[in-house]
């Protein structure tokens, strides 16, 4: 006969069902003193919690309920460790701390075998083929990210160190005798540190006089707040030099040119992507809009005066300030320009 377990009795005489019926901490608490028992609504009640906590930051199903197994397998074991601080939500934050750690622990554990995989791959084609096959890119990679976390402070490469071993936060606090807040914050800097490293960007101080010219075509295509500092730092002014001629800070002209360069390395990888960006600009290319300025001189004195600082790239808002009327007429104005020049043929699809 079977018997559905809500109906079953449990050690100390307790049903499942009164048990259910206590807070979080209670049942913790009681799991705590021995009473294994209370694990069941507790498991009851965080189970699809977990699993779609990790499944949020794995997008893999498989491996997020193997967090949650391996969470629960943890807790199960460790509920000892457990520091009751008086507070409902106290076990929920342990529970979720136990967590972060376990899949800390896979993914680094599945990262190190699809390495070990990929390495068996390339020894069977270099034994297959007679030569010397090394895995190139992966190698140039992770020399650059080994050269990379050398070049961060001290106890910021201990923390990296220990999280790419798969040590969880609180692991590392203890090891090193210092607050977990503090860990975190080194983490998260060491993360912005590296990524800025790492990341694809324009290098213009080594870059060939063709590349240049590419890169000048590109900035013209930059919103107004970046295109005119991207062309000065193209054509080889030093950074004190064009905060001075935009007329800005040194902090913010270095900030300009760092989201510049940023926006640059994107549309150097994606050519196609950057001039479905131009075009939704309304970017005009050199050559058009020297043509252009010839056919100004036909337009009403207003929209003359608008189409002119358009074609100096002026943006609106900036066009507004100036002429003392709103961004909405300065666009509605430009917009009948362009519909003005595509009638004589200057302009396809304004």
């Amino acid at each position: 006969m079977l018997v559905k377990r809500s109906s079953m009795l449990p050690g100390n005489g307790r049903r499942l069902s009164e048990l259910s019926e206590l807070s979080v901490r209670e049942l913790a608490l009681l799991a705590r003193s021995g009473q294994r028992e209370a694990f069941d609504p507790l498991y009851r009640r965080f189970s699809d919690r977990l699993v779609v906590w990790a499944l949020r930051r794995t997008n893999d199903r498989m491996l997020a309920e193997d967090v949650a197994s391996e969470t629960w397998a943890t807790v199960l074991a460790s509920i000892d460790a457990w520091d009751d601080n008086g507070s409902e939500d106290g076990f929920a934050r342990w529970l979720f701390g136990v967590a972060h750690g376990a899949l800390c622990r896979l993914t680094v554990g599945r990262w190190r075998e699809v390495c070990s995989d990929d390495a068996g791959v390339w020894e069977q084609a270099a034994a297959d083929s007679g030569s010397d096959v090394e895995p190139v890119g992966k190698q140039a990679m992770v020399s650059a990210l080994h050269a990379a976390i050398e070049t961060l402070p001290a106890f910021e490469q201990t923390v990296v160190r220990m999280r790419l071993d798969g040590q969880g936060q609180s692991e590392i606090a203890r090891e090193l005798g210092c607050p977990s807040k503090q860990v975190a914050i080194a983490w998260e800097t060491a993360q912005r540190r590296l990524r800025r490293q790492l990341a694809d960007t324009v290098d213009v101080e080594n870059c060939s006089e063709s590349e240049r010219v590419r890169l000048r075509g590109l900035a013209e295509t930059l919103a107004p707040s970046m295109r005119q500092v991207a062309l000065l730092r193209l054509e080889g002014l030093r950074p004190s030099e064009v905060a001075a001629r935009v007329g800005v800070s040194a902090d913010i002209e270095r900030q300009t040119w760092r989201r510049a360069k940023d926006a640059l390395a994107r549309m150097l990888s994606d050519p196609a992507a950057a001039a479905r960006r131009a075009a939704a600009r309304g970017f005009i290319p050199a050559e058009l809009r020297e043509r252009l300025r010839a056919a100004v001189s036909t337009l009403p004195p207003r929209r003359r005066q608008i189409a002119s600082m358009r074609l100096d790239g002026t943006g609106p808002a900036e066009i507004a300030a100036r002429l003392g009327c709103s961004p909405g007429t300065v666009r509605s104005s430009w917009a009948m320009a362009k519909e003005s020049f595509a009638r004589q043929g200057l302009l396809v699809g304004a």
